[in-house]
């Protein structure tokens, strides 16, 4: 049997009768004794139907979220300096692109050289117009093989991370 509660709450409130009797007694407390309701009703034979449909709609739900989660993952789409490249042109600063807006404030990109000093100069911003492109200033490089470690968090707070090497060619 299920009975619904309209007091206090302003909102019905379905709760099973076959509870037990202490949290019979907190649902009293909170939404109001069940006897000084003027709105109660009881409806038979449908707590059965409910608690038959209530792991199928837990599972959808639950599916729906995760489908939701893993589609505003992060992904990098695209990196200048490119990812395992080789470039002529001194780069005076690294660019990330992801799939998704990044909020710059809380993600970082830090530059190694071949003895893990750090390049980057200044704060990392976000550089296009929809704010899927973070970039960092780095000091001038010489010939090299560069390290590029990121975290990027979106805008959703769904977080990433990774790491890249590119090369600056002798010239």
């Amino acid at each position: 049997m299920v009975l619904l509660f309209g007091c206090r709450s302003r909102l019905p409130l379905r709760v099973d009768a076959a509870l037990p009797d202490p949290i019979f007694e907190w649902i009293g407390a909170t939404f109001g004794d069940p006897s000084q309701c003027q709105t109660m009703t009881r409806l038979q034979g449908t707590s059965a139907m409910f608690r038959s449909l209530l792991p199928t709609t837990a599972a959808f739900v639950m599916m729906c979220q995760s489908v939701a989660f893993a589609g505003s993952k992060l992904v990098l789409i695209s990196a200048d300096p490119a990812v395992d490249a080789t470039v002529r042109t001194v780069p005076t600063q690294v660019s990330i692109t992801f799939n998704a807006r990044v909020n710059a404030p809380f993600s970082t990109i830090v530059v190694l050289d071949e003895r893990n000093q750090r390049l980057e100069k200044g704060l990392v911003e976000a550089t296009s117009y929809a704010g899927k492109t973070m970039s960092i200033a780095v000091k001038p490089l010489t010939a090299g093989v560069y390290r590029v470690i990121w975290s990027a968090v979106s805008s959703d707070g769904s977080k990433t991370k990774g790491k890249y090497e590119f090369t600056v060619a002798a010239p």
